[in-house]
């Protein structure tokens, strides 16, 4: 299950984007790397027992273009119990509704 969740945070002036899955996780030792051009989690362990090959760009570009907007971007990960990855942006002038 994938789940897309939007939310401003006006302490920060961000709206934080977070998409999150149920899926096998990320280990800490693949979170140090992970978003690195060209770094790749071990991915052989999968619930579905299930390769999958990258190239190991995709957090990297999605990283960068958030920097590049003056945000972060990061990753929260638990073995057997998926990862959230969370982008925040910054957002001029936040009114109160």
């Amino acid at each position: 299950t994938v789940t897309l969740r939007i939310r401003l945070d006006q302490t920060t002036n961000q709206a934080i984007l977070e998409i999150a899955d149920d899926g096998a996780g990320i280990s800490p030792a693949d979170l140090a790397r992970i978003g690195q051009p060209w770094a790749q989690g071990d991915n052989q362990i999968r619930a579905n027992s299930r390769v999958v090959r990258s190239s190991g760009l995709g957090l990297a570009v999605v990283k960068r273009l958030t920097e590049l907007q003056g945000g972060r971007f990061w990753l929260d990960s638990k073995l057997g119990l998926g990862t959230t990855a969370k982008v925040g942006l910054p957002v001029a002038n936040l009114v109160p509704l």
